[in-house]
């Protein structure tokens, strides 16, 4: 007789129960949906931080080239008409259809060859500006700069001089062309709401409606009786009517009292598909991917 234990041996599994393979299976495929999901928030991250790049290092060429180039004789103060002297200016870009001729062409033709980065012409660089009074009169010895940076979305993705810079893409750039070149901002009207329980919107009310778009930045140019909006940077976010949009958060109202009705501005947005041509349609996304404001003393 033997009195040793019995050993017990497991029985050895030849694989695995449909119930586990089916459960692998169902993790393995979230798994993959979670992966995917990743890519496109890292893309836009990635893109996010590639236009952030861009856009200070243009901020700095923008600030370092109108240093050299803003001479007080040049730059015109931009006080509303009928405002006292001490008013917040409006903004103005620098060839601007409110200005005198006169006053326009020598500014814009001073800063325009600079625009468009030569290292890299897939970039360019919009100026506006600003430029008060003291109260007794004399401007001021200093200009507000606002610089929108833009990317090219049509003509090969590239921006070029005689097309983009040029009133009717010719170089002869005609001063008495009312149309302003892909590079020059858009004169609107605009109307701005603020909402407590939701996005605040922008309402465009006057001008080149269609050249609006989401990531489009509105610039307040003369807000009348409000003028200390004036200079107040927006951007347009999802599309809520038929010219109004949602405000981005971080560039909305901060309050009712922000809200503005028909207040002039300044917009780039989107590209029209023939730059030469007035009458063709914009089209694409819009051009903008960063704004900056800063200011600049004058020589």
């Amino acid at each position: 007789m033997n009195d040793r234990p019995a050993i017990l041996k497991p029985a050895v599994r030849c694989g695995f129960t449909f119930t586990e393979v089916l459960f692998a299976v169902i993790l393995l495929g979230i798994g993959f949906i979670m992966i995917a999901a990743m890519f496109p928030v890292a893309i836009q991250q990635t893109q996010l931080n590639v236009e952030e790049s861009v856009g200070s290092a243009m901020v700095r060429a923008a600030a370092k080239t109108m240093q050299q180039i803003a001479r007080a004789d040049l730059i015109p103060a931009t006080t509303a008409p009928g405002q006292p002297a001490g008013t917040p200016p409006a903004v103005y870009s620098f060839r601007d259809l409110r200005m005198q001729k006169e006053l326009a062409e020598p500014l814009w033709r001073t800063v325009r060859g600079d625009l468009i980065l030569s290292s890299d012409p897939r970039y360019a660089w919009i100026p506006m500006f600003a430029r008060g009074q003291h109260p007794d009169g004399r401007p001021r010895e200093t200009m507000r700069l606002i610089v929108l940076c833009v990317q090219a979305r049509g003509g090969g993705g590239i921006y070029q001089m005689q097309r983009d810079l040029c009133r009717g893409g010719t170089l002869a750039d005609p001063a008495d062309s009312t149309t302003p070149a892909t590079l020059e901002p858009r004169n609107i009207k605009v109307k701005l709401t603020y909402n407590s329980n939701g996005s605040s919107t922008a309402e465009i009310t006057g001008g080149e409606y269609d050249a609006a778009g989401e990531g489009a930045f509105i610039v307040i140019s003369d807000a009348g009786s409000k003028h200390h909006a004036n200079g107040r940077v927006y951007r347009l976010g999802n599309r809520s009517g038929n010219n109004r949009w949602d405000l981005y958060p971080g560039w909305d109202l901060g309050s009712k009292a922000d809200e503005l009705d028909n207040a002039s501005a300044l917009m780039v947005g989107r590209a029209r598909t023939d730059p030469t041509d007035p009458n063709s349609p914009y089209e694409g996304p819009v051009q903008d991917i960063a704004c900056y404001t800063t200011f600049v003393k004058l020589n």
